[in-house]
């Protein structure tokens, strides 16, 4: 009985282990036009993403209950690549 629970412990934390590692990549896999360059997990179900839209950049916040536009970063990310 103990070695069961103990077996359904260890499969919960290898599944949970296995799904933070992989999903973010397989759910950043969009469509032609928008890209998810990167995504900076600020906390629980708090995160900020950069994304390509076309040729802009935006800086997009997004928590459980919402999403906003932070910045467009398209000038600021160009003239950055640009002096390196």
């Amino acid at each position: 009985m103990m070695a069961s629970v103990i077996l359904i412990v260890i499969l919960g934390g290898a599944a949970m282990y296995v799904s933070k590692k992989f999903l973010p990549r397989i759910v950043s896999q969009g469509g032609k036009n928008i890209h998810i360059l990167e995504t900076t997990y600020l906390g629980p179900r708090k995160m900020v993403h950069l994304l390509k839209v076309g040729e802009k950049k935006l800086l997009i916040g997004s928590t459980g209950d919402n999403i906003a536009m932070l910045a467009d970063v398209t000038d600021a990310l160009t003239n950055k690549t640009a002096e390196s």
